[in-house]
């Protein structure tokens, strides 16, 4: 169930994050977004008391860090790319990441693959440029539509 509705919420995101980015461009969008996310985490926190680790002096560099390099900066990237090769394909691109975070994860932090693992990454890649190629060719066979005749 949890998967479904990661599935369906990422969904929304998508197609909305195109409308919002056409309307507001990807700042803006993202900074409507964020605003959004923000009153409603701040509700749910609220009744659960002051995150007081979050703003210890060690750790604060590390939430900025992951504020910025984790979740701002991937969201605006995702916005902007929207609006330059649209939702269909961006979503297609977008599955690419759990397949790079495990590269990065093996590769950076010595985590361990399964077979089965790498298997899955292979399948997603190769899933992935299948789909990337289908819709080359879906552009490049459809046919021009004419230019108006000035009148």
């Amino acid at each position: 169930m949890a998967g479904l509705a990661s599935a369906v919420f990422f969904a929304a995101y998508t197609l909305q994050s195109e409308r919002a980015g056409e309307a507001f461009g990807p700042i803006g969008a993202v900074f409507r977004a964020f605003l959004a996310a923000s009153v409603f985490w701040l509700l749910y926190q609220f009744p659960q008391g002051w995150p007081a680790a979050l703003f210890e002096p060690g750790n604060r560099a590390k939430v900025v860090f992951v504020g910025v390099a984790g979740t701002l900066m991937p969201f605006l990237l995702y916005v902007w790319a929207i609006g330059r090769v649209r939702s269909e394909r961006a979503v297609i691109a977008a599955t690419l990441e759990p397949l790079f975070a495990g590269i990065v994860a093996w590769l950076w932090l010595g985590q361990v693959l399964s077979v089965l693992q790498i298997a899955g990454g292979a399948l997603i890649l190769g899933a992935v440029v299948w789909l990337q190629l289908q819709a080359a060719e879906d552009v490049s066979g459809s046919p021009t539509p004419a230019a108006p005749v000035p009148g």
